[in-house]
Parts: C-alpha cells; structure tokens; sequence
C-alpha cells in the first residue's frame, strides 16, 4: 500500500502562499484542505498521515499554520510525500523490475536485503540511486509493458476513488464539520 496525498486544499494554499496569513484563516478550512494535508479521523481526533505518527493532531494553527515548528515539519513531510507519490507516478512500475516492494509504508529490496521508510527510496541519494542498488540492477526495460501501465493506472484511480469516496462519507464530512466549528469559535 502507498499513500498517494489529495491534492491541496484552498486554504492550505493560501497559507503556502503567504506565511504571514492570519490564524483566523484555518476556521475556513474544509474538505479538500483536510484531506490534501493527510488526516484521517479516528477516535482520539485527526492522524496525520504525512507525518506518521499515531499522536493525533490536536492544535490545528500549530500543526498547519506555517508560524510554527510543528507545521514547519508537517509541512516539510507533506513535500516529501508529495515528492514521492509524484515518483511513484512516473517511476512505480519499475520498482518490480529493481526487486522493491512497499508495504505499511515501509519499501524492501530484496536485491540488495536492505529496508526503510518508503520515502527513503526516492530522497536525494535515496536507495534507488545507491550505488549499491545500481549495482545489482541487471536489466530495466525503458518503458512499462502495456499491462504494467494498465495496472499503475488502476492503482491511481483506486487512490483518487478513495479520496471521492471520503468525502461522500457522512462521519467523515461529520468530522470536518466539528472541526470546522471548533476553529472557527
């Protein structure tokens, strides 16, 4: 599994754009900015999927609003994952080919009998570009076959259907709306 981000949301990119933006700004926040910045509703409040960690975020202006360490790192995060869902788009399909596979958000190389953080495949000087690795790569075709393509195409529709799909989703669209309230009072 990978986790391909939603694109980011309007208010999120208005605080991109001027860092100075009033802390008011985030009691606008909606669905698109939610899902764009990899929160996932659970139990104790929101999980940020772009930082990974199972501490829930529960200061909004500090893990968003560009004034603060914590959304210095979430934002810092973001990029990453942004960075690497983009690779994986233009690359992914090669990634069989090289003997890497991702799950739980981990890669493994069983070229090279080495592991890590899935973004850690595509960060400058990352695994793929290791000498090491290169070193063990027998042969990459220079281009998918056709049901390689196929099937990345499907793997990105069933990313974006889930993204559709939350926001048809009443305790999700009810969690957005609490929250909502909450930054706005």
């Amino acid at each position: 599994d990978f986790f391909f981000p939603a694109e980011q949301g309007p208010v999120m990119q208005k605080l991109a754009k001027d860092p100075m933006a009033p802390l008011e700004l985030l009691g606008e926040i909606g669905v698109d900015d939610i899902l764009g910045e990899g929160l996932e509703p659970s139990a104790d409040g929101w999980l940020c999927r772009m930082c990974e960690s199972a501490v829930p975020v529960v200061d909004f202006q500090k893990h968003f609003h560009p004034h603060y360490n914590e959304a210095k790192t979430h934002h810092r995060n973001r990029d990453v994952a942004r960075t690497c869902a983009d690779s994986m788009r233009k690359i992914g399909w090669r990634l069989r080919h090289e003997g890497v596979t991702i799950s739980n958000s981990r890669f493994s190389c069983s070229l090279c009998a080495k592991s890590g953080a899935w973004y850690e495949l595509f960060e400058e000087g990352g695994h793929l570009l290791s000498k090491a690795h290169k070193a063990k790569i027998d042969r990459i075709p220079p281009q998918p076959t056709p049901a390689e393509t196929e099937a990345w195409a499907i793997a990105f529709e069933r990313a974006e259907e889930a993204i559709e799909a939350r926001k048809k989703n009443a305790d999700f669209m009810s969690a957005v709306a609490a929250t909502r309230k909450r930054l706005q009072a």
